[in-house]
């Protein structure tokens, strides 16, 4: 049996999922689809990643509209991550102006990592860039921000075979995103 992983936007990994054209799939802050269903919800507020030292990181109570001052980088169109912010900035009257898109998480760190400027993503996709001292990631306060979530999931009202049950499982169980 052969397993493909493919990276998408939220839209399109739930799309993908309710279509039946993947079995399983992660995605931050989906909106409610009756086609999908969780097998695991962790939350994950969203934070600003910002390089170490950066003027923002002694900030407390730092709310987005602070942060739309510094230059930034976001994930394209289509990703919870960016919509998220995006309502957030336009419910406090904010335009944004990403100095970067792109659909790479990895592009971000680096972009952060270089100085370039912050991000927006949750604690755990830079994980191992906070233990290194590269970077670091702050809190903020708006609620939406602070309630967003990550979601493992399938297709509702779908059996799922037994392999894909049992990467669930295996998921929600070991991946950190998903950890307690």
């Amino acid at each position: 049996m052969r397993s493909i992983v493919e990276l998408g936007s939220t839209e399109d990994v739930v799309d993908a999922i309710a279509n039946s054209d993947a079995d399983i799939g992660i995605a931050y802050t989906p909106f409610t689809d009756p086609r999908i269903r969780a097998l695991a919800i962790a939350r994950q507020p969203l934070c600003v990643i910002v390089p170490t030292g950066h003027p923002l990181s002694t900030r407390r109570d730092l709310k987005l509209a602070d942060c739309l001052t510094s230059s930034c980088a976001l994930l394209g169109k289509g990703n919870g991550v960016t919509q998220l912010v995006a309502r957030v900035a336009a419910d406090a009257g904010l335009a944004l102006a990403p100095l970067l898109e792109t659909h790479s998480i990895e592009v971000l760190r680096r972009f952060v990592a270089a100085g370039l400027g912050v991000t927006f993503l949750p604690r755990t996709a830079v994980a191992v860039e906070i233990a290194r001292g590269a970077m670091q990631a702050i809190d903020l306060a708006d609620p939406l921000l602070r309630e967003a979530s990550a979601h493992l999931m399938v297709r509702a009202h779908r059996r799922l075979p037994l392999s894909v049950e049992k990467l669930g499982q295996h998921l929600a169980e070991e991946m950190q995103s998903f950890r307690g």
